[in-house]
């Protein structure tokens, strides 16, 4: 079991200047809002930058699930993966909308995915 942070603060400000998220690895944009996760954990100073639509992600996979079971910071790709294919391509479709690289092999083994589901 993970133990829990000694600090932890959500905020969603609106983005001052272009900010990295911190799941897909794509941009947010100037003016937009984003979830802002920081604090202490085991004696050390974090933050984690999330898109709204990664956000969103995270709290349809997380719904119904208990506190560890939930996905973890830097893990939506996985958890989304390992959720289906439909979570998985909503995953994609986030990181190329936010200009995030998105490899060839990624594209290929979604469309195997697809190819199999027909």
């Amino acid at each position: 079991m993970t133990e829990p942070c000694e600090v932890f603060v959500v905020d969603h400000p609106k983005a001052r200047k272009i900010h990295r998220c911190d799941e897909c690895l794509g941009y947010i944009q100037r003016g937009e809002k984003y979830s802002n996760q920081h604090g202490v954990f085991d004696g050390q100073g974090f933050t984690h930058k999330v898109c709204c639509d990664c956000s969103a992600l995270i709290n349809v996979l997380n719904e119904g699930k208990h506190e560890d079971e939930i996905v973890s910071f830097g893990d939506l790709g996985e958890f989304a993966y390992e959720s289906g294919l439909s979570e998985y391509k909503r995953f994609i479709a986030i990181k190329q909308k936010r200009g995030a690289v998105v490899s060839e092999h990624t594209l290929k083994t979604l469309a195997e995915w697809e190819d199999e589901k027909k």
